[in-house]
């Protein structure tokens, strides 16, 4: 049997999701919730976890009760490490912080995801192997001397400065990731999905489970508008996909119940890793940054502190890409690619720490009303 752990990553800022589709996700998270059963490690940051309890607290309570639920230790917000160094230690102790005052501590591993599973070096974040025992990290964001990433081991263990810490490599190029969506869409049958899975844990994982990621949005932004497929079909879809592996040969499993000390895991010195910044380009907003950059953290209240972390979210500076189109048997799909939502939030909450007069449609109107009520939680833990 091939055991896989796979992690979904939420994001209620992703990129791709419209402002309707966003308000559909928080309103139907507790649906979603309750319909898994099997392990699942989520990663949620502490901001969207704080949406959560103030929009479908309901949801929340789902994740407590289910046990085939666990969370990764969280940042605050979907800050990109390499672009604000300075908060990293801030955005682990405040994350922690949410966890702790929502309840839900007993469901966190030891385990950190960061924000576009990106590579934190001891030069980055000297004091990361005193908060976290482990760090998942994507193929594409990780360099290894000599070696190519696609012979990269699953799991490998490290030392930084001394401390031990696991490496978990989750790979954005697997055959999964892009047959899910097209499973979803109804283009593929699920033997095909099958075959992918199975040929991603033959080519990458013969000692060691494989770690399956992917945005859960995929849930959202493969559903056309008006086509009779809802975002509970796309969920259960998946969720009754999901309770038929075993059949194929494979188990799903908890990322941390990978016990690396049994496992023939690879060690690699520190000094042969380094963070691959191949994708950088993909992340810049010159406009923003300069914005932020007028304020003094240190100086600013507590409430416009938690603004100001808000705005560190990576998909505020993610680069107008094209758009996807795709001919699916509903009609035409368009997943948005470019920052046309993101930057009008960003904008929004711009003017929230200058003080200035908000306007904006009613899905944003809404949305801006509960971040409010969110920095005012904030503003108390920081």
């Amino acid at each position: 049997m091939n055991k896989v752990a796979f992690i979904y990553h939420v994001n209620f800022n992703h990129l791709s999701l419209t402002f309707g589709q966003r308000v559909e996700y928080l309103n139907r998270f507790d649906y979603l919730i309750s319909k898994i059963s099997f392990p699942v490690t989520l990663s949620i940051f502490g901001e969207d976890l704080i949406f959560l309890s103030i929009k479908n607290p309901q949801a929340l309570q789902e994740i407590k009760r289910n046990n085939n639920i666990r969370l990764f230790i969280p940042q605050y917000s979907h800050m990109l490490p390499y672009v604000f160094p300075t908060y990293l230690d801030l955005q682990i102790n405040l994350g922690k912080k949410v966890i702790n005052q929502l309840g839900l501590v007993g469901k966190m591993n030891n385990i950190l995801y960061s924000s576009e599973v990106d590579y934190l070096s001891p030069r980055v974040w000297p004091n990361l192997t005193s908060l976290v025992d482990g760090l998942v990290v994507g193929e594409t964001r990780l360099r290894i001397k000599g070696m190519n990433e696609v012979f990269y081991p699953s799991i490998l263990t490290t030392k930084f400065n001394e401390k031990p810490l696991d490496l978990y490599i989750s790979r954005r190029k697997l055959q999964y990731r892009e047959y899910l969506h097209r499973f979803l869409r109804n283009e593929i049958e699920e033997s095909q999905l099958n075959n992918a899975l199975l040929e991603d844990t033959n080519k990458y994982a013969k000692q060691t489970p494989l770690i399956a990621r992917i945005d859960l949005e995929v849930l959202i932004f493969n559903v056309l508008k008006d086509s009779g497929v809802t975002f509970e079909n796309r969920t259960d879809k998946w969720v009754q996909y999901m309770e038929q592996l075993d059949s194929v040969g494979i188990i799903p499993i908890f990322l941390d119940d990978i016990n690396t000390t049994v496992l023939d895991i690879p060690h690699i010195d520190e000094t042969l890793l380094s963070r691959n910044t191949v994708e950088d380009s993909r992340w810049s907003n010159d406009a923003l940054f300069n914005k932020l950059k007028l304020f003094d953290y240190i100086k600013l209240s507590s409430k416009k502190k938690a603004i100001l972390l808000s705005l560190l979210c990576s998909d505020y500076f993610c680069s107008n890409l094209k758009d996807f189109i795709l001919e699916t048997n509903y009609g035409k799909l368009v997943i948005c690619k470019t920052r046309k939502y993101r930057d009008v939030e960003s904008a929004l909450k711009i003017c929230l720490l200058q003080n200035k007069t908000l306007s904006s449609s009613d899905l944003q109107s809404d949305y801006i009303r509960t971040f409010l009520q969110v920095i005012e939680k904030v503003g108390v833990l920081l």
